[in-house]
């Protein structure tokens, strides 16, 4: 990701927000924070922090195709024939335009996430959740699949202890069918 002075980005792994005030000639940050404080940053430890207008534009794009899970659950996948004919209009509930579904491992979210922490892979993974929840709600999706592995069931705490800052949604497991234990349905109202 590319940064110029002025820029106003975020850290990843804190919550701390502020302006790039100068790049080294090894790639390296500068940022000076809210707080007044000068903070040199790896630019892999900071994203731009959207305007309004940003956000607004990211709303308004179309969510995209969810990815193919490739996993150890790759047999219990069944997927939809893209050009299905139906004789009848689907009902919401049953249309692909109302559900997305994504997947939270964090090889599907960064490519260098050896060098994270397991604090900063969570912290990642729930900010790749809370975008896609807001882009849910903005859209007007019926339902999230969030696929988060069954490991020893600490990122699926925490998947579920995020989602309870929602009100007027239901959680529930995933289809066992589709995902084993390894997935999360949030049915939006």
């Amino acid at each position: 990701m590319k940064f110029k002075k002025g820029d106003i980005v975020l850290f990843l792994n804190e919550k701390m927000e502020g302006v790039v005030q100068s790049i080294d000639a090894r790639g390296n940050v500068l940022i000076l924070t809210t707080d007044g404080f000068e903070i040199p940053a790896l630019p892999k430890n900071i994203v731009h922090k959207l305007t309004e207008e940003q956000m607004r534009e990211e709303r308004s794009k179309e969510i995209p195709k969810p990815l193919v899970v490739e996993d150890d659950f790759s047999d219990m996948i069944f997927m939809k024939e893209e050009n299905q004919k139906n004789i009848s209009k689907p009902h919401s509930h049953r249309r692909d335009d109302v559900e997305i579904e994504i997947d939270i491992h964090i090889e599907r979210l960064t490519s260098n996430y050896r060098t994270l922490s397991n604090a900063q892979i969570v912290t990642m993974q729930l900010q790749f959740t809370e975008q896609t929840m807001r882009q849910a709600f903005a859209t007007g999706m019926h339902r999230v699949v969030i696929i988060h592995g069954v490991g020893n069931g600490t990122l699926k705490q925490e998947v579920r202890k995020f989602l309870k800052r929602y009100e007027g949604i239901k959680v529930d497991d995933a289809s066992f069918r589709k995902y084993g234990n390894g997935a999360t349905v949030v049915y939006l109202k």
